[in-house]
């Protein structure tokens, strides 16, 4: 899976918008994926209201992407946002395969 974070929505309004949408970060990190040979089995733009400090995401969406992984026997997760080594760690643990 290629997972990118679709902001809340709710930003300063008053700064320049200097940031690409989440469609397109999305796209960019699938193309990515697929110019050094990975095959993605899942993708998805997740709006992330309440960052979890344990994993990023909430629990059921890390146990939906947990089933998705062991489905689609994914040996790699990449995450398009910035992780902590604790929620990295967290999601390798729940998800059962290697998280960037």
């Amino acid at each position: 899976p290629v997972l990118t974070r679709q902001p809340r929505g709710d930003e300063d309004t008053n700064r320049p918008r200097l940031m690409r949408s989440a469609e397109a970060r999305h796209d960019e990190a699938v193309g990515l994926a697929q110019a050094i040979d990975l095959d993605p089995i899942h993708t998805a733009v997740v709006t992330v209201n309440d960052p979890r400090p344990a994993t990023l995401l909430g629990s059921g969406k890390v146990a939906e992407f947990a089933e998705i992984v062991k489905e689609g026997r994914a040996e790699l997760v990449i995450v398009d946002h910035p992780l902590t080594p604790v929620q990295q760690r967290n999601l390798e643990k729940e998800l059962n395969a290697k998280v960037l």
